[in-house]
């Protein structure tokens, strides 16, 4: 099999070079655009359909709706909101000790790979526990130290004050 040089390099001067991939240009964003306009008008087109047929009990009506809940079922509704973004978390153990739940998944205190989406209800989940101990901290009377983090963070807030 031919070896074909990169970029006008011989095979003989023994300099490889790595193609990288181009940014995508104007042209390809009108282009994906316009192809997630078509999947939104064919996913919309869908659901006006069935909702059209909806109340009808006949088994025509019946079987008609079967199918386009299929479709709806096994549309890839990526073509509209593009890929899945997903990323690392690191979930803190909740202040009394359990677990976090999303969806009837459970989120162990550990790293976690999940959806961009799940991770902002997540860090909510976990900001408003958080919030929730050191109220209950204060309100027995006792010292939340949060470190190195918590000093500068109370030293902005008296700079903030002045």
């Amino acid at each position: 099999m031919a070896r074909i040089p990169l970029n006008g390099q011989n095979e003989d001067q023994g300099e490889r070079r790595t193609l990288k991939p181009e940014p995508l240009g104007l042209k390809d964003k009108a282009k994906r655009d316009v192809d997630r306009e078509k999947a939104l008008e064919e996913f919309t087109k869908l659901q006006l359909e069935w909702r059209a047929i909806a109340t009808d009990d006949s088994p025509a009506g019946k079987s008609k709706r079967a199918e386009l809940a299929r479709q709806i079922h096994n549309f890839d509704i990526s073509r509209i909101h593009g890929p899945t973004v997903m990323v690392d978390i690191v979930i803190p153990a909740d202040h009394q000790g359990f677990s976090f739940w999303l969806n009837n998944k459970e989120f162990a205190p550990g790293p976690h790979r999940v959806t961009a989406g799940e991770a902002q209800h997540l860090l909510h989940m976990i900001d408003a526990n958080r919030r929730a101990g050191m109220r209950v901290f204060q309100e027995r009377g006792q010292t939340v130290n949060l470190g190195t983090i918590g000093d500068m963070a109370r030293t902005a807030a008296i700079q903030g004050e002045d």
